[in-house]
């Protein structure tokens, strides 16, 4: 089975193109609330454990509580952002700007601004974090950047595979890079819900 919480993250570029930040975010639970963080604690990644972001890249924050019933929250302004709970699912969707791809690697910068950019994107992040299994969490709880599983996730054993859907203001995405505990999951298909 697997661990008491799990976490899942998706990105996407602007134009919904397969492009993943260098570092992954994840929630700690603190008591009842939880704190977003970011790094490369849970990654197969060499770099820092913990890495500081701006808070106000966060755009929305959501809670879906034990009775099932999904709202927005309001997450602190100081990092690391917080989270009111105590909830079955935490949820945020983190805005980090536009990046460009030159040859000397990507900057977080518009392409207009830099001479020899490859390719550009906006970078909008989603973070999910679910407790018990309810059958709320199959469903849509948010009309941002969400993963979904029909699936208990918390009866898997290892090696089972979690099918997810992933959602942009409730419609399904191809093309959107997808991690799982700082791991590289793939990136999301054509299915249409």
């Amino acid at each position: 089975m697997l661990r008491t919480a799990l976490a899942l993250n998706a990105a996407v570029g602007l134009r919904f193109t397969a492009c993943v930040d260098a570092h992954d975010y994840w929630f700690e639970a603190d008591g009842d609330d939880y704190l977003l963080d970011r790094g490369q604690r849970y990654s197969e990644h060499q770099g820092e454990a913990g890495v500081p972001y701006d808070p106000a890249i966060v755009e929305r924050a959501g809670c879906l509580t034990g009775n099932g019933h999904a709202a927005a929250v309001t997450p602190s302004q100081s990092y690391p952002v917080r989270i009111p709970g105590p909830c079955t699912a935490v949820f945020v969707e983190a805005d980090s700007g536009h990046w460009m791809q030159a040859l000397p690697g990507a900057r977080n910068q518009p392409r207009d601004q830099v001479v020899g950019a490859l390719r550009s994107w906006q970078s909008l992040e989603g973070v999910k974090r679910m407790e018990p299994w309810s059958a709320a969490l199959s469903g849509l709880i948010s009309d941002g950047l969400e993963l979904v599983t029909a699936v208990d996730p918390f009866q898997l054993k290892r090696n089972d595979k979690l099918r997810l859907l992933v959602t942009w203001k409730g419609q399904p995405r191809s093309g959107v890079a997808v991690a799982h505990d700082g791991a590289a999951g793939g990136v999301s298909g054509k299915d249409e819900g």
